[in-house]
């Protein structure tokens, strides 16, 4: 913050040292200090002032300066060289660009004793004297023979004959001698100083202040500035020089300006250029946008399809969930089955205890007897024939749907059509299923005709029988069916267990399922995706078709498991042959014996 100026030799030194400087820095070009309290606070004036005396260019500062670390960093460029130039310093960068005026002007006078008065001894002269000492001894040598009284300096100058004396000594023609003595000191200071401008030296001093009360430093920089222009060995070429500089800087105003003029032209190009290229980008980045809606409408539409797939074959695991639970029924009536054979099993051994007295058929009744039931089991076996080769038909049917199915995801065939193909074939299915439930109940109205038919054959058995040899063969013939009774008991449960983990995967299928499901959902809720977001949807739909794959995969692995679970039930529909078959064997034995 700027301090207010209090003291008249703070004025008048301010006022004197800010001419100087304002002088060097008009000679190089520069623009003036309005104040020196307030014009060297960013340091960019006093490193052009340092420049400009010591003639070496300064280009590492910071131009603007607004931080006060960058104004103390450009103070700092120029105090290193003026140290490095002989200048003692008693001044710091952070009183500078704080403005205290005493720092200012002490460094300002350090500044003018070693490159104006300094500069200006001759031969060595200057060295070892004070400034003071060293001009009066320029003044006593240079006014000599003139009445100048040097003992009362700096008041004897204040009638301005001294300044008048040094104007005559180097042009005559600008100072009358004879009328010096008439004119008022204030006349006489303003002829002085205007007629030493004419010779090239700066008007550095106010007369009023020169009147009222003269500043030693002050004085002392204008004497030594006089004796500068004085000691130049031609100074017309030093004004020619100036005009020179002035006319050279105007000459490179000009040609900046018209480089300027030029530039601009060229910026205007560059700018009609950048706006066209950034309307072509605009237009580019439109129609990329507009691909990427087209793209994630696309990506929308497949994951629709892919949701109406996945809701298909949820249908279809709802379906073959329906059918193995009905085969887990047929299972459990095939168990009840068992249980009541065991149960025949156990009456028949009652029965065998027991004689029958009475006989109800002779030998041409049994062979009857046994003729209808080699019929029924022919029956049973071409029915049990014709479903089997429905089931293997069925199979190859659901194996070629399966391939479809697959090369309809790579995107072989035509969805629409393999969906129309599915449907189709599940009717077929539908009435396959019913025909092979028409033909379940017939197989069930024979196992019946026959169970009655070997009731029969066995009550003429049992009356046949009357020897304790025969009961005795009879009871191992049981125990042997009791025994592969048991085993294919046994099968059975097993095969239950294994029914019941396939079960559990089903069920942790359908869990993911369900999960899949949930995701799609949410997936279906962002809309207009773009970038990032769009490449991600499109990784998710990547991924939900791996998981649809890995399903229908586990799928085919279910139709599999459940195609083995029927034909486990029909091993057990195969029980009541394996009791023919036993009975015979029985019938065999007793005809032989």
């Amino acid at each position: 913050m700027t301090k207010p100026v209090n003291e008249d030799w703070v004025r008048i030194q301010e006022k004197t040292f800010r001419n100087w400087a304002n002088y060097w820095l008009k000679q190089n070009g520069h623009e003036p200090i309005e104040s020196l309290s307030e014009g060297l606070v960013d340091g960019i004036k006093l490193i052009k002032l340092v420049s400009s005396l010591t003639g070496k260019e300064l280009t590492k500062y910071k131009d603007p300066a607004r931080l006060r670390v960058q104004r103390i960093n450009n103070i700092n460029i120029a105090l290193s060289e003026l140290s490095a130039n002989g200048v003692k310093l008693t001044t710091s960068a952070e009183q500078i660009t704080d403005g205290e005026i005493k720092f200012i002007l002490g460094l300002m006078w350090m500044t003018i004793q070693k490159f104006q008065i300094q500069a200006g001894s001759s031969e060595g002269g200057g060295k070892g004297k004070s400034a003071k000492d060293a001009v009066m001894e320029w003044l006593k040598e240079y006014l000599d023979g003139y009445p100048v009284e040097l003992s009362g300096f700096p008041k004897n100058t204040a009638d301005g004959k001294m300044f008048a004396y040094l104007v005559h000594k180097k042009d005559p023609s600008l100072i009358d001698l004879n009328s010096i003595n008439s004119k008022p000191p204030r006349q006489l200071l303003v002829e002085a100083f205007n007629a030493a401008e004419k010779l090239g030296v700066p008007q550095l001093l106010d007369p009023d202040d020169v009147l009222s009360r003269p500043d030693e430093q002050s004085i002392l920089t204008y004497i030594s500035t006089f004796k500068s222009k004085v000691n130049e060995p031609l100074a017309t070429v030093v004004a020619e020089v100036g005009a020179l500089k002035t006319i050279l800087a105007e000459n490179i105003a000009k040609q900046e300006a018209q480089k300027e003029g030029l530039l601009h032209g060229q910026l205007q190009d560059m700018k009609s250029q950048l706006a066209d290229q950034q309307a072509k980008m605009e237009q580019q980045q439109t129609e990329r946008l507009r691909e990427l809606q087209e793209a994630v409408k696309d990506s929308q539409r497949e994951k629709r399809e892919l949701e109406a797939s996945q809701l298909e074959m949820k249908r279809e695991l709802e379906t073959l969930r329906t059918k193995m639970e009905q085969a887990l029924k047929d299972k459990e009536k095939d168990s009840q089955k068992i249980e009541k054979l065991e149960k025949h099993n156990d009456q028949l051994k009652d029965d065998l205890n027991e004689e029958k007295k009475r006989k109800l058929m002779g030998g041409a009744a049994e062979q009857m007897l046994q003729a209808e039931v080699e019929e029924l089991r022919e029956k049973l076996d071409k029915s049990k024939g014709k479903r089997k080769d429905q089931k293997v038909k069925h199979a190859s049917e659901l194996e070629d749907l399966q391939e479809k199915y697959k090369k309809a995801q790579a995107g072989d065939l035509d969805k629409i059509a393999l969906n129309v193909e599915l449907a189709a074939l599940k009717r077929k299915q539908e009435d396959m299923d019913r025909d092979m439930k028409k033909k379940d109940e017939k197989l069930a109205q024979l196992q019946n005709d026959l169970a009655k038919k070997e009731k029969e054959k066995q009550e003429i058995e049992d009356a046949s029988r009357g020897t304790a040899s025969k009961d005795l063969e009879a009871k191992l013939a049981r125990e042997r069916l009791q025994a592969e009774l048991d085993d294919l008991k046994r099968k059975t449960d097993k095969k239950m267990n294994k029914y019941d983990q396939k079960k559990a995967e089903n069920k942790k299928l359908q869990a993911e399922v369900d999960d899949l499901k949930k995701k799609n959902e949410q997936n279906a809720k962002l809309g207009n995706l773009q970038g990032d977001e769009r490449k991600r949807l499109e990784d998710q739909l990547e991924e939900l078709r791996k998981k649809l794959d890995k399903e229908q995969k586990e799928k085919q692995e279910l139709e599999d498991q459940n195609a083995n679970l029927l034909a486990e039930t029909a091993k057990l529909n195969y029980l009541p042959k394996k009791m023919e078959q036993l009975q015979k064997k029985l019938d065999d034995e007793k005809a032989k014996k």
